[in-house]
């Protein structure tokens, strides 16, 4: 009877082990992607890229509605694993408040592998980003995005607003930045939270006559649980289109003991900005090699085409650990109208992801194989159960 229940016993581990992997909840295209507004406490993953170009017609030209509702309290607290699958031309036109992908996150919730091209986002309110408007907790990993962002209020390229309890690491956003008040290349304002091995390479625009701010990575860092937003190994390479910033920084504001940098730089010749809060300014000679970043790793996390290329984060298609290899890299461009307007000329067209991950009837590969070595376990068993219990009424 032992060997019976041995069977019995590893059987039921195959279920449940089918059943942890059929509870992911595939995203196959912008409709399900919006869809995700239906439940926000689920695990999510993209099974493939996804078009999101007829979002522009979209809710009377609103687009696509932000996840997540802040005035509704319903915060995304799932996940969303993209699996370095890339979303295209998202279109979102809001008056609500935090506008991004995301509206609200909150812990627990993890948002990582999701890569954005060619995005447009304006905000009519405060806390305007690609990804997120308002991470109030909870994490952002791997993920990046290139695109357009618009903000009343502040704006970052990635997130709007992210306090104390949020974490951001190896993310990079790429593209055009403009607000009224406060404009960040990644990320407007933190607080007492940090970002880590992630950059900008941005045009920044504040259009405020009185007050407007612009940083090169955040724009301020504020105290918040009494301790600042810190940025750790990180770079930024921006333009500032500010015509009223007369202190914009090379990559974040702040004040006594209001955040601090740890090996982060900024291009200051590019920029033609020489003052940060903090980080260091290099020029652009020094910026594309790696012996300038104190302390980066450059075996797991980064790589630099030396001479020719700023860093780059290893999971991003064609970054090599250290490469001597002459292939430049396209310089930020772009230009603002008079009015603050972005007139847009996309940076990189190659896009960004791993690549790594194909799919099989809206199927990601990797889960197929689970569940097909899962299931032929299952068929093992039950054949193994069967003979059993032929053997024992033979007995």
């Amino acid at each position: 009877m032992k060997n019976q229940f041995k069977f019995l016993f590893a059987f039921l581990f195959a279920i449940s082990l089918i059943g942890s992997v059929s509870a992911l909840t595939s995203i196959t295209n912008c409709t399900d992607l919006q869809a995700i507004n239906d439940n926000l406490a689920e695990d999510y993953i993209l099974a493939n890229d996804i078009d999101c170009s007829d979002t522009i017609n979209w809710n009377d030209g609103v687009g696509f509605i932000s996840l997540g509702d802040y005035d509704l309290v319903t915060p995304f607290n799932g996940t969303l694993d993209g699996q370095g699958y890339s979303i295209y031309d998202l279109y979102i036109n809001s008056s609500e408040d935090h506008v991004g992908m995301f509206e609200w996150v909150q812990s627990p919730a993890i948002i990582k592998n999701v890569h954005l091209i060619n995005a447009e986002v304006w905000g009519s309110e405060s806390n305007t980003g690609g990804l997120v408007g308002y991470l109030e907790s909870g994490s952002v990993f791997n993920s990046s995005v290139i695109g357009n962002i618009y903000g009343t209020g502040r704006a970052g390229g990635l997130i709007g607003f992210a306090p104390a309890g949020s974490f951001i690491e190896s993310c990079y956003f790429k593209g055009n930045v403009s607000a009224d008040f406060q404009v960040g290349g990644l990320v407007a304002v933190i607080g007492g939270n940090e970002i880590l091995n992630s950059y900008a390479i941005a045009n920044l625009n504040s259009t405020m006559e009185f007050g407007g701010e612009v940083g090169g990575i955040v724009v301020y860092s504020f105290a918040g649980d009494g301790l600042g937003g810190n940025i750790t190994t990180s770079y930024a390479v921006s333009q500032f289109y500010s015509l009223f910033d007369e202190d914009p920084q090379g990559l974040m504001r702040g004040e006594s003991g209001e955040g601090r940098c740890n090996n982060a730089y900024w291009d200051k010749q590019y920029s033609g900005i020489n003052i940060s809060f903090c980080g260091e300014g290099k020029t652009t000679t020094e910026m594309k090699l790696s012996a300038t970043f104190v302390n980066w790793d450059f075996e797991h996390i980064w790589g630099i085409n030396e001479t020719y290329t700023y860093p780059c984060l290893l999971w991003e298609d064609d970054c090599v650990r250290i490469s001597v290899i002459p292939s430049p890299e396209p310089e930020p461009s772009g230009q603002f109208s008079e009015t603050g307007q972005v007139i847009y000329d996309i940076l990189d067209s190659s896009g960004a992801g791993l690549g790594l991950f194909f799919t099989f009837m809206g199927l990601s590969l990797p889960l197929l194989l689970i569940g097909l070595m899962l299931v032929a376990l299952v068929i093992v068993i039950a054949v193994g159960i069967f003979k059993s219990l032929k053997l024992w009424r033979e007995r």
